[in-house]
């Protein structure tokens, strides 16, 4: 690989999400999007938290962490690491949290997510880092890597700011469950190219319905794409044919486990997106019916060209 490669990895973290992009050679700038869960949902030899992962390339300092959105399977694993590691620039489309006092229902996921939040942000107001609420269209560097974020309609931050401030009047668990159903369909956006080579990360937005609300920004906002996070974990129901020929993207990378964890990914998957024209469908698990890789990493050449690799599992180093 050439001095200006470039790598992007797709952790293996069971049910959930992990994005890391650097420099192949020097390792820094660090660009972190999502962290997966805060704890083992399943203890396996194949799975990859960011801690670990981040701590195995040597890496001493986090230039660039987006948070997409607080489901704890995305801000868990992002919690650990800013508990040990200084981050630069965090960007997140929540930047402040109403107080919640403990409740009837403050135990569970969402409840925990929350606090995570909170005390991340506390730790990085500490840290001095640069703490960014995302609105509108945001552009910003990471070393070579450039993103476009972009935030839901004025609609869906209303509904999900709402279903906040009831959280902080009555945490009750239907209060939480509210909650939670709206933060899907407010994640960021990220679209990151490298190199010239495009990654689209929607997290768990569903872009059937955003393309079917909004086709001519989207077209006048975001660069090509060669991989596609799709979203909610392989759901197909978060995609449509018009949304993958849109962005055009041939591969697919899937973050779910081999559990089924929700019912995701989706039954019928491959044959679904094969359909409507994408080419090629990845694990970060390696294969559905048995993990047999840590990961999925891209090697970016200097001048774009994609050399797809599996980050072996713990037992096969």
């Amino acid at each position: 690989m050439d001095q200006l490669g470039y790598t992007v990895d797709f952790l293996n973290v069971g049910f959930g999400l992990c994005v890391i992009a650097y420099p192949t050679q020097d390792r820094f700038p660090v660009l972190v999007v999502d962290g997966g869960y805060d704890r083992p949902q399943h203890n396996t030899g194949c799975t990859l938290p960011l801690e670990e992962h981040l701590s195995r390339l040597g890496v001493k300092e986090v230039d660039l962490m987006v948070s997409t959105h607080p489901h704890r399977d995305h801000i868990g694993g992002l919690a650990r690491v800013v508990e040990q590691l200084p981050v630069r620039r965090f960007l997140t489309g929540l930047a402040t949290l109403p107080s919640i006092s403990p409740g009837n229902g403050n135990q569970g996921n969402m409840a925990v997510a929350l606090e995570l939040l909170r005390d991340m942000l506390e730790r990085l107001h500490r840290q001095h880092a640069h703490v960014i609420g995302v609105t509108g269209i945001t552009r910003i560097q990471c070393g070579r890597a450039e993103l476009t974020i972009t935030t839901p309609t004025e609609a869906a931050i209303t509904r999900r700011d709402k279903a906040l401030a009831q959280c902080g009047k009555a945490p009750d668990p239907a209060a939480f469950r509210e909650l939670s159903g709206t933060l899907n369909e407010t994640s960021l956006l990220v679209s990151l190219t490298v190199n010239g080579a495009g990654f689209l990360l929607p997290g768990d937005r569903n872009l059937a319905d955003l393309l079917r609300a909004d086709l001519p920004r989207w077209e006048q906002t975001f660069p090509s794409c060669q991989i596609l996070q799709v979203p909610h974990h392989g759901d197909q129901n978060h995609l449509s044919r018009e949304a993958v020929q849109v962005i055009g993207a041939k591969t697919g990378v899937v973050s779910a486990d081999i559990h089924g964890t929700y019912g995701l990914p989706t039954a019928g998957l491959e044959e679904g997106l094969t359909a409507w024209g994408m080419e090629k469908i990845l694990y970060t698990t390696g294969s559905l019916e048995k993990e047999t890789a840590s990961g999925i990493r891209f090697l970016v050449s200097g001048d774009g060209v994609l050399e797809q690799q599996w980050i072996p599992c713990k037992q096969q180093e």
